[in-house]
């Protein structure tokens, strides 16, 4: 239900924008990325975290732009398995998160080789966790970032970049960290508390130029 709700509030907001930049006539971009990321905070203990994003851009003028994004991030965690209160072995469950965002970026008028911009914006985001030893959850929240990017034109309606972008979660939810099981065949899950928690994400992206 989560995931749903997240898609269609994509949507929605994909169609307002490219309705808005089709009247005007506006110049309007595609950007495809690809990136690595880390946690801090409480999700620190997320690990081998990638990431790949659409992202479309409205000029609202010659410096500044209306972004709209879909990014995906998936990685995973390790949580323990007891048996009878002795650890057993370590395991990794699936973390996965889909975010939908919108935000606003300045592009700064400079005589360089490269174009620079930076934005904030908000959004939305629904994650999910799963494994062998435990029932598969669900989780939603609202998200915040701040993105800085450099680009190289190749030409006129391309350009290769890289990005720095960081997201932050207000969040207040839990994660398993153990799963114990007993010789009458009862199960018992551990979790930690997740709040207020952050994913930093650095990577490449293609810019086309659509209009």
């Amino acid at each position: 239900m989560a995931m749903g709700r997240a898609y269609k509030w994509i949507f929605l907001s994909f169609f307002f924008i490219c309705q808005v930049g089709w009247a005007k006539y506006r110049d309007m971009n595609l950007t495809l990325s690809g990136a690595w990321n880390f946690g801090l905070g409480d999700y620190e203990l997320l690990k081998n975290l990638y990431s790949y994003s659409l992202s479309f851009s409205y000029w609202m003028n010659n410096t500044s732009t209306v972004d709209l994004s879909v990014i995906r991030i998936e990685g995973g965690y390790d949580f323990e398995v007891l048996y009878n209160g002795s650890l057993s072995s370590k395991e990794n469950a699936d973390w996965s998160m889909t975010i939908g965002t919108i935000g606003v970026r300045y592009h700064p008028e400079w005589d360089f080789f490269l174009n620079a911009s930076i934005g904030a914006g908000m959004g939305y985001q629904a994650w999910q966790t799963s494994s062998d030893y435990f029932d598969t959850r669900h989780g939603e929240s609202a998200v915040y970032y701040a993105l800085g990017n450099l680009e190289y034109p190749i030409e006129e309606w391309l350009s290769i970049g890289i990005f720095f972008q960081a997201f932050y979660f207000p969040l207040n939810t839990k994660i398993e960290r153990k799963t114990e099981f007993t010789t009458t065949g009862t199960k018992e899950i551990f979790y930690d508390k997740i709040k207020d928690s952050w994913i930093i994400s650095t990577g490449l992206g293609i810019n086309l130029k659509i209009r």
